[in-house]
């Protein structure tokens, strides 16, 4: 094992996480629409409240991947590159969100 991998190898963790996430995204949201309780009694959007459930999801499943296949985590330059390409991916995944929300 490397002291650290390089930054495409992250990514590809990061992009596996963001599938197993993704495909989650239902069950997530069923959660969180629960009609027992309304969310909006603590968060003043539910869309955004669900978009930081699905970047904490992302980042643990990463880290849990990181931790399965025995490799280091990335070094604090590599956690900047990687945060900033996931939040820039926030777009994509609200949408996805309102998809789910909608239907």
């Amino acid at each position: 094992m490397s002291e650290s991998e390089n930054d495409e190898f992250y990514f590809k963790i990061q992009d596996e996480s963001i599938r197993e996430t993704l495909a989650g995204l239902p069950n997530i949201i069923q959660v969180f629409h629960n009609p027992l309780y309304d969310l909006n009694e603590t968060v003043g959007s539910d869309i955004d409240f669900m978009l930081g459930v699905v970047f904490g999801q992302i980042i643990s499943h990463s880290s849990w991947l990181y931790y399965v296949r025995q490799v280091l985590k990335p070094t604090p330059e590599q956690s900047i590159k990687i945060n900033s390409r996931l939040f820039s991916k926030a777009p994509e995944f609200r949408t996805k969100i309102l998809e789910i929300v909608r239907s």
